[in-house]
């Protein structure tokens, strides 16, 4: 991937939430710029309909631990000029086999994605002899047009999820290692945390997923706390806990659930 000047956030299960998607668009940015400055990032973003572009020289590969993301493109932006466009994803062309997938998000573009797709594949082809794979190939050359034209060749899936804050707090004990895989779970929900940590564990794992949020230390659970998170045996299961209702994300399958963390 040559110098790239931009980075494509995309998102999935936000993109579905009705009325409330713009509040989840909004924290899901807030959660963005919250990581990008913790990790030294000079950038400015863009909303478009759909996706987040960030503007910057970084690849902002630290947005991996974001909830809300479902994954980052690298990218170079060119006008919207086909000759640019067609010119640009020769240099993006690498080796092998490759794919052309372009999606036409701004309509008064003159050609349609499926057009685009066709032409500069003959132009890749008229240019390097290369073959077209449709289903795995060496080289996936990404375009996307909105205000401009979007390139690239580079895609990190993310980990998905809704953005950390949207659904409310959340109060977890923290007694062990899964303690904290289930606070990450909830964090994938949406929810931030407070913690109780009698034991004195090391959390700090959990504020590599929690941007935009900052986790407090509790001796109880908070007024504003809406349950609290606790790992027990289905046998020693309680449903409510000092009036709140108690969940427990590992109840079930939990070694499975834990075999990679």
């Amino acid at each position: 991937m040559e110098k790239i000047d931009s980075v494509l956030v995309r998102y999935n299960e936000i993109g579905i939430k009705g009325n409330n998607r713009g509040y989840f668009e909004k924290r899901l940015i807030n959660n963005i710029k919250d990581c990008l400055n913790k990790n030294n990032i000079n950038f400015s973003i863009t909303k478009y309909f759909g996706r987040i572009m960030i503007n910057s020289i970084d690849k902002c590969l630290c947005l991996k631990t974001v909830f809300g993301i479902s994954s980052i493109s690298p990218a170079v932006k060119v006008e919207l000029n086909f000759d640019k466009i067609k010119e640009q994803a020769l240099k993006l062309y690498s080796k092998g086999s490759f794919r052309i997938s372009s999606k036409r998000l701004n309509k008064n573009f003159n050609l349609s994605s499926e057009e685009l797709n066709k032409k500069l594949g003959e132009f890749i082809i008229e240019n390097t002899k290369a073959k077209v794979n449709l289903v795995k190939p060496d080289c996936n050359i990404g375009v996307e047009i909105m205000d401009r034209a979007y390139l690239f060749n580079e895609r990190y899936e993310c980990l998905g999820g809704l953005p950390v804050g949207v659904e409310g707090l959340v109060t977890l004990f923290i007694k062990d290692k899964e303690s904290l895989f289930a606070g990450i779970l909830m964090m994938k929900r949406g929810c931030n945390l407070e913690v109780i940590n009698k034991k004195n564990i090391d959390f700090s794992i959990l504020e590599r997923y929690s941007y935009g949020n900052t986790i407090k230390v509790v001796d109880v659970p908070s007024k504003e706390s809406l349950a609290v998170v606790k790992i027990d045996k289905l046998e020693n299961f309680k449903n409510t806990f000092e009036g709140k209702i108690v969940l427990n994300p590992l109840i079930t399958n939990e070694k499975d659930l834990l075999k990679d963390f």
